[in-house]
């Protein structure tokens, strides 16, 4: 049996955000203004080939991408919403970016969190066979217009505000790659378990308890934030007051 595992990857810096796990949900802490991009991982034990698909906040990033029938580990990587295909030069992509979710005044009112769609990246994969072949004169895909749909809804009013996503996913800087676009028509024989991820701010997950300081690894996270308060609440304890300490007397 095949098995998918992907990776969030921060694009300015390279890191991996690793997810933590709270009540068999897996979470990505981030912050407003990340641009990211996604890298998937086939295990795959059948020889078959397979396709990958990516959607974040519901929508389709504009492609797929297809792992050959070789026995191993192959990888791929989905580097931002599909804007032009080209099939002699490098195509473009708007580079997946998190931003911050403030729905406006008139927003529809829904009585759950689920029902906000903001906040979600969702790798699914097919085991396929190939079946025909399309016209290659003709575009596969069309450009992915990213909009404010899925954070257009708000819980109600007395609803805690930090159940709802602080974070939804906008379209950032443009990227050329070199892509090898395939017309292969392929029809899904069989699915694999699907990765399904939510990603918010931190503050937002400490507020709902997720996230937990007293943790070593949620600590980790919390030193990696931008933002210095969350830096300071992620320091060992003692940590915080031997540096100022320590800056304390290296001014007299």
């Amino acid at each position: 049996m095949s098995r998918i595992t992907c990776e969030i990857v921060n694009k300015q810096t390279g890191e991996v955000l690793h997810p933590l796990s709270h009540q068999g949900q897996k979470y990505i802490v981030t912050e407003a203004g990340t641009e990211f991009k996604v890298n998937v991982r086939l295990d795959n034990h059948t020889g078959k080939e397979h396709k990958i698909y990516l959607t974040i906040d519901g929508v389709d990033v504009g492609y797929s991408k297809i792992m050959y029938g070789t026995s191993g580990v192959s990888e791929a990587t989905f580097e931002g919403y599909l804007q032009q295909q080209a099939n002699h030069a490098p195509s473009l992509y708007r580079a997946f970016k998190f931003g911050a979710c403030k729905p406006s005044e008139d927003a529809a009112t829904v009585d759950h969190p689920d029902e906000i769609k903001a906040g979600r990246i969702e790798v699914t994969c097919d085991v396929v066979v190939p079946t025909g072949c399309r016209d290659t004169s003709q575009p596969l895909a069309q450009p992915v217009v990213v909009g404010d749909a899925a954070a257009r809804k708000k819980l109600p009013e007395g609803k805690k505000w930090f159940l709802a996503p602080g974070l939804k996913a906008e379209a950032g800087s443009t990227v050329a790659s070199t892509t090898n676009w395939n017309y292969t028509i392929y029809t899904p024989v069989s699915s694999l378990a699907p990765i399904k991820l939510r990603y918010d701010t931190a503050d937002n997950l400490l507020l709902r308890k997720i996230l937990n300081p007293s943790k070593p690894e949620h600590r980790a996270i919390l030193r990696a934030s931008r933002d210095q308060r969350l830096v300071r609440l992620g320091q060992e304890p003692g940590e915080a007051s031997s540096r100022q300490t320590t800056a304390g007397s290296s001014t007299q």
